[in-house]
């Protein structure tokens, strides 16, 4: 029986590869930069990200911590400059030449999302800093963050750029979205080999 940390690690590689978007270019989090402390009411978890490759993030860029299990309600926090809001879905993040969405969005289960109201742009290189909420849930599994910010070389940084990558989340919240995407992967493999079946014979 596969491990759902498995499955959704699956599904973090489907989201990745199938949206054909570069992580590289992001508001991404810090890999292993997740600190997890016991408060009143459960255990605060506190994120780090970062502006990462050929990135800028300009006033109204954003990113969404999709389906974070057991949210307390109010206690999402963010870094100086940002705002803190959630939402049941968050749907389709819209750039100047791409999107992503995540595959699966419960709209049971509250996304945190960060917004940039400073007015200084913020390069490559630079840490966002720190961002959480606090959640009822005690375990862990792989979910995903959606962000939106702007080409750091286009003309004038208009380009928006729109991505998709893993994101610590608790647990059970994307239980259910690993099992989906790994199907979703399974099903791909299948229709990939029915399609080669029916391909006709060279030469």
């Amino acid at each position: 029986m596969i491990g759902i940390k498995k499955l959704a690690f699956a599904a973090s590689l489907l989201l990745l590869c199938g949206a054909g978007l570069t992580r590289a270019n992001s508001i991404l989090y810090t890999t292993g930069s997740l600190a997890e402390t016991a408060v009143t009411g459960g255990t605060k978890w506190s994120y780090n990200f970062n502006v990462t490759g050929n990135s800028l993030v300009k006033t109204g860029d954003f990113f969404v911590i999709v389906d974070f299990g057991g949210y307390v309600a109010n206690s999402a926090f963010a870094a100086a400059g940002w705002s803190a809001t959630t939402e049941a879905t968050t749907g389709t993040v819209n750039g100047t030449s791409t999107s992503a969405s995540a595959a699966v969005d419960s709209v049971s289960i509250s996304n945190l999302r960060f917004t940039y109201n400073g007015t200084a742009d913020l390069g490559p290189g630079i840490d966002l800093g720190t961002f959480g909420a606090v959640t009822t849930l005690t375990g862990q599994s792989d979910g995903v963050v959606l962000a939106i910010d702007h080409s750091f070389s286009s003309p004038s940084n208009t380009v928006a750029n729109t991505d998709v990558a893993p994101v610590p989340v608790p647990l059970p919240a994307t239980a259910n979205m690993g099992i989906a995407l790994a199907a979703s992967v399974v099903s791909a493999g299948i229709w990939r080999r029915r399609k080669s079946s029916r391909q006709p014979a060279l030469g």
